[in-house]
């Protein structure tokens, strides 16, 4: 991942006999969406894009009351509170801040699963690496407690969580209806389901090859301690000047700048006059643009996971001077605009099943649905 001139925290303290983790951390936002979606292949939670299917799926929403989706909401965010980490569910975040989705609600068998998967995650993110992963919880069931746990597990593959050897714990392979909490220990995996994904990451947090993993330490060393932030980014765009004239029809580049006392926030490049606009979902900090005859203003915004907003605006002469020497200035003509769209990544996902009325427990298991992204591979949680 792409780290942009972005100001950071400094590392974190760890218990005794423990490393230090070399990366610093970022903040995070993460959707959960109860309402469905037009779902198309790919990676990217903003574009509706989503790992493990190769067509579009008609993903549907959460099958049960609002108030079985609210009590799931708040076993979701009691386990992430101590975390940097937002969660949303009334509305959709803006395209240009980095977020996470899972999707609450479908059916294994959308995927050519057994009807036992209660989630999925096509990879496990080591590190969250890509900060816009889409997950699946198949939450079909009553239990909000079981189904609350479901979708935070799967949501920590995405994060760069495997599995451990504790049955009081969120990642723990066989799960029941059980509150359950995270390893606060450095705690021996459980590899009955498949392999360690991100061993070079845990062993950062335990020390190199112990055989163990400290979920707690490891997600607020990736995404740091929950609180406030009211200090909104910075955001500049440093070339062209403001201003400036330029050749119609002639390609030019815009370069922006952007920081922020947090990492993790994102951004966005707009041209008004033309209605085009460029979220960075890849952390570009040039574009490529061409544009017809016309006045034009550029406006860069960029957000942080508190909706703090910093911005700049510049005014562009393209084949006419500012005192309006030249043809017409442009005022709908977005077609001339011109900029090569990002790569889309592809993402971590682990998976569930859904379970009889006995919410029996259910055993996590692999299953390769999905190419890598980075070090993983596909999971499913099926019943036993």
């Amino acid at each position: 991942m792409i780290r942009v001139l972005a100001l950071v925290l400094p590392l974190l303290a760890t218990a005794p006999g423990e490393r230090e983790w070399t990366e610093s951390p970022h903040r995070a936002t993460i959707y959960l969406n109860f309402y469905g979606a037009i779902l198309e292949p790919g990676n990217n939670a903003a574009l509706d894009q989503a790992p493990c299917i190769d067509q579009t799926l008609a993903y549907p929403g959460f099958p049960q009351s609002q108030q079985q989706a609210m009590a799931l909401v708040q076993v979701f965010e009691s386990l992430l509170e101590p975390f940097g980490i937002h969660v949303v569910w009334e509305e959709r975040p803006p395209a240009h801040l980095p977020y996470a989705m899972v999707m609450i609600g479908g059916k294994a068998e959308d995927f050519g699963l057994g009807s036992g998967i209660l989630g999925l995650a096509c990879e496990i993110d080591c590190g969250d690496s890509w900060w816009r992963d889409v997950t699946y919880s198949f939450a079909g069931g009553k239990d909000v407690t079981m189904a609350g746990q479901v979708a935070v597990h799967e949501a920590a593959h995405a994060w760069g969580l495997d599995h451990i050897d504790d049955e009081n714990c969120i990642m723990y392979p066989v799960a029941s209806s059980v509150k359950r909490s995270w390893a606060t220990e450095c705690t021996p995996y459980n590899t009955s389901t498949g392999e360690i994904e991100c061993q070079a990451a845990h062993d950062e947090i335990c020390g190199e090859g112990a055989g163990k993993q400290n979920s707690y330490a490891e997600l607020m060393a990736i995404f740091g301690p929950s609180g406030p932030d009211e200090e909104p980014p910075d955001a500049m765009i440093l070339e062209p000047e403001d201003g400036e004239v330029l050749e119609p029809d002639e390609p030019f580049t815009i370069e922006v700048e952007v920081t922020d006392n947090h990492q993790g926030f994102g951004w966005k490049l707009e041209i008004l006059e033309a209605e085009w606009e460029q979220v960075a979902y890849d952390q570009e900090t040039t574009f490529e643009v061409t544009l017809p005859e016309g006045t034009y203003t550029l406006h860069v915004e960029a957000i942080d996971h508190d909706h703090n907003v910093g911005e700049d605006s510049i005014t562009l002469h393209v084949g006419t001077e500012a005192d309006g020497t030249g043809t017409d200035t442009a005022t709908d003509t977005g077609a001339g605009a011109e900029l090569a769209d990002p790569v889309a990544s592809c993402a971590c996902d682990t998976g569930g099943r859904n379970v009889p009325q006995a919410w029996s427990l259910w055993l996590l298991a692999c299953v390769a649905l999905c190419p890598r992204r980075s070090p993983g591979h596909p999971r499913a949680i099926v019943m036993r």
